[in-house]
């Protein structure tokens, strides 16, 4: 198991000091004496988590380096974002901070990416140079990425077709209006762009991707499409299979497929029968009865096997409580967890406040955990990775981690 963990959340209750410069400080100071009290040894930590969000988010920078002042760490990764979280506990509100800190032992390799294209190409600058002499097909990487500058779809495409068996957890930061505001942490630096993170050679964490949709109707296969536009469904217009199945359901949920209908395909078209966990979901975006065609926030090809999908507090609700109560046994031993929702959950999807996190709690009780609110969640499906919206994804650490790099 992994030598020590432990977590903090430090929220800004009430204005104490002339500056947020000032508060800022003292709740970085806050959540680093909550460490010491889980671990007053005063050993080295080997990872810092670290998630800003609030007023915090401009003094990023200066957070990270009170952080690295009051607590031997050896490498620091995280980002800015729109709300965080932590053990039981969610701060959509005000300004906050989440840490969590590992001890550990296993063999990690610190990233930094960027995008860079030319007229000739685009391609992923700072790939480990060991990515290609070896590094194991069963790695996992937390990545957390700026949207307005690094395409993870790009990534993924490059990961799923030359490394597929390596899985991808994490996020886009969140709660910047414009390209720069985001802010990246790697060890000492911080960055307004591109992608930070870590490489775990060894797989060592547990996952779960909570996409919180139920599916309506029968499946579809794919039978004329351009682009993202889906001309025909079993070889009939896209539009009459719509409007067949939304006949079909009952008012209420006609009401919930008029506010947002949703398009999931199936990852891996190998498998005799489908559940949840088999289809990605995708926006329908518009639906054209001139056009008899229907368009989603994806590229579709021909003979992909697709079925619509509803998404609603209960759904969602039920999704994450499954998927939390069917990790094994042998899992449920976790020692730390990283937990990455989406902005458009917490107090946007859900009346019961801190949802997401409380739900981890009463499934595997007060562990370690910090995580933040992010623009598109990354985590794999079927095998391959994707980046995903109004999802739970989490991944919770089953073992020990060493660092190289």
């Amino acid at each position: 198991m992994i030598e020590q963990a432990a977590s903090a959340l430090s929220i800004q209750s009430e204005r104490r000091f002339d500056s947020t410069a000032e508060s800022a400080d003292e709740a970085a100071r806050r959540a680093c004496d909550n460490i010491r009290k889980q671990d007053p040894s005063g050993e080295a930590w080997q990872l810092l988590f670290i998630f800003t969000c609030g007023e915090f988010n401009e003094f990023f920078a200066e957070i990270v380096d009170t952080i690295r002042e009051s607590i031997p760490v050896e490498h620091v990764v995280g980002c800015t974002a729109e709300a965080v979280l932590g053990v039981g506990q969610e701060a959509e509100e005000g300004s906050a901070i989440s840490l969590l800190t590992l001890r550990t032992n296993g063999h990690w390799t610190p990233l930094r990416l960027e995008f860079e294209r030319t007229d000739e190409e685009s391609r992923i600058i700072g790939w480990p140079d060991d990515w290609a002499r070896g590094t194991p097909d069963d790695a996992q990487v937390v990545l957390l990425a700026d949207p307005f500058t690094f395409p993870a779809d790009f990534l993924f495409e490059q990961l799923n077709d030359n490394r597929p068996g390596i899985e991808v957890f994490g996020g886009m930061a969140s709660g910047a209006a414009q390209p720069g505001d985001n802010r990246l942490a790697h060890s000492e630096t911080v960055y307004r762009d591109g992608a930070v993170g870590v490489v775990f050679h060894e797989r060592r964490w547990a996952s779960l991707v909570s996409q919180g949709c139920r599916p309506i109707g029968r499946t579809f296969v794919i039978t004329k499409v351009e682009g993202n536009v889906i001309l025909e469904l079993g070889g009939l217009p896209a539009y009459d299979q719509l409007m067949t199945v939304y006949a079909e359901l009952p008012n209420q949920e006609k009401q919930l497929a008029q506010k947002g209908l949703h398009l999931g395909r199936v990852v891996s078209e190998y498998l005799e029968e489908f559940t949840a966990g088999d289809f990605l979901i995708r926006n329908v975006i518009g639906a054209s009865p001139q056009d008899q065609a229907i368009a989603v926030g994806d590229y579709m090809r021909v003979g992909q096997t697709v079925q619509f999908h509803l998404r609603d507090e209960d759904s969602a609700d039920i999704d994450l409580k499954r998927g939390l109560q069917s990790i094994p046994a042998a899992q449920r031993n976790a020692s730390a967890a990283l937990l990455f929702t989406c902005n458009g959950r917490g107090s946007r999807m859900f009346a019961q406040p801190n949802h997401d996190a409380a739900a981890l709690q009463s499934e595997l009780g007060d562990i370690p955990v910090a995580g933040f609110f992010a623009q598109g969640e990354f985590g794999p499906v079927g095998g391959k990775n994707f980046v995903h919206g109004l999802t739970a994804s989490l991944i919770t650490h089953l073992g020990d981690v060493r660092r190289e790099g």
